[in-house]
């Protein structure tokens, strides 16, 4: 491997020779000058080209190259830049429907080395399929980022209210509230708790719409982890989301220019603006119930009034307690909802078979003015 390489590095063949399973013989040529390295596997050599590291694989087998009568030891290697092998393999890489119509794809790749296109195309269905569930885990670990953060506030606040709660009891001497203290509570619990949730799902109708205005990628959220149940709002955000994935497609298969890309755009912008519309009307609605609640906290806060004023201070306490601990357990919910939905996230794509040989090479091929070729190629798919 080459630890730090010269820019000449990647035109210059360099010859190998396995001497035994212990020893190595390195050489290449650079204006008209041959320069040797005799070294060890795993050692570091430092030449005019650079810094290169020389180990074993784990398929190296010592008992052959211990062998004098084994001829496999000269080797000729390039090294590639990452941009090169890209382009190399793009080249040579197909991609088409198994049929008209089909849903299957077939991905065909020719290559002089028979192993390492097998191992390529493998690795590549391989990596697509990871990349699929990462990206649809993505939407949800940013959520559940959010989620995180909210719950570990909610958890400072109500250890900050048990270590007053329980001072104010020993301070006071209070046990416990009295029936109509009790009642009371529990009257304004309910409509605490409603509150609580109202405004959690505000604070998450917020999150959308900064997501959406920041021109975000909504592949990137998840509807139902942000509780929202709106069928039209839900319907806007899988529509951007999808317009968005499209763009994404075009763009990596073609240039920024690509006239698809113009109508494209124009949809987006117009479901974005619709969506952001529909969040704003979400909005009003969830601000217009929290009136109605505050309306009825206002009412029960008057009765509060009229018991005394030690109970009516631990009451207050106990007030803050629970909406805490209903919030924790909304919150704790959805997060749960949402470790399972990673757990549980698998690509929509199926492998339907593994790369295998086509069974006769399909180059070299004669051509009328070269009939004579050097490499052979197989297909793999």
């Amino acid at each position: 491997t080459g630890e730090q390489l010269d820019f000449r590095a990647y035109s210059v063949p360099f010859n190998f020779y396995i001497v035994d399973a212990e020893k190595f013989e390195l050489s290449y040529e650079v204006d008209s000058r041959t320069y040797k390295f005799d070294g060890h596997f795993g050692d570091t050599l430092t030449t005019s080209l650079g810094v290169i590291a020389v180990s074993r694989r784990d398929n190296f087998v010592p008992l052959h190259f211990n062998d004098e009568t084994f001829s496999k030891r000269n080797y000729r290697v390039r090294f590639n830049t990452m941009s090169r092998n890209q382009n190399r393999y793009l080249s040579r890489l197909s991609v088409g429907l198994a049929r008209p119509q089909s849903t299957i794809l077939q991905v065909y790749l020719e290559d002089e080395v028979p192993a390492k296109a097998l191992d390529f195309v493998n690795m590549l269905i391989e990596v697509y399929l990871a990349d699929d569930v990462a990206q649809k885990n993505k939407a949800s670990a940013i959520t559940r980022s959010f989620l995180d953060d909210q719950l570990a506030d909610i958890t400072r606040d109500l250890e900050s209210i048990e270590v007053n709660r329980e001072r104010y009891k020993v301070t006071r001497g209070i046990i416990d509230l009295e029936s109509e203290a009790q009642m009371v509570l529990e009257s304004i619990r309910e409509f605490d708790e409603k509150r609580a949730m109202n405004n959690a799902r505000v604070a998450m109708i917020n999150q959308l719409e900064a997501y959406v205005t920041e021109n975000s990628d909504l592949r990137d959220l998840a509807p139902s982890a942000l509780d929202i149940t709106d069928p039209l709002l839900i319907r806007l955000i899988n529509k951007l989301s999808e317009l968005q994935g499209q763009r994404q497609i075009t763009l990596n298969t073609g240039t920024a220019n690509d006239p698809m890309l113009t109508p494209l755009n124009a949809e987006i912008e117009l479901t974005r603006a619709s969506l952001l519309e529909n969040i704003r009307n979400s909005r009003k609605g969830l601000l217009r119930k929290d009136e109605e609640l505050n309306e009825e906290i206002r009412n029960l806060n008057s009765r509060m009034q009229r018991i005394p004023t030690t109970e009516r201070e631990l009451l207050e306490i106990e007030r803050r307690r629970r909406i805490q601990e209903g919030l924790y357990t909304f919150l704790l919910q959805k997060r749960a909802e949402l470790s399972i939905s990673l757990a549980a996230a698998e690509s929509d794509t199926r492998l339907v078979d593994s790369a295998r040989l086509h069974p006769a090479p399909v180059s070299p091929t004669a051509s009328p003015c070269c009939s004579d070729c050097s490499s052979r190629r197989e297909r793999y798919f």
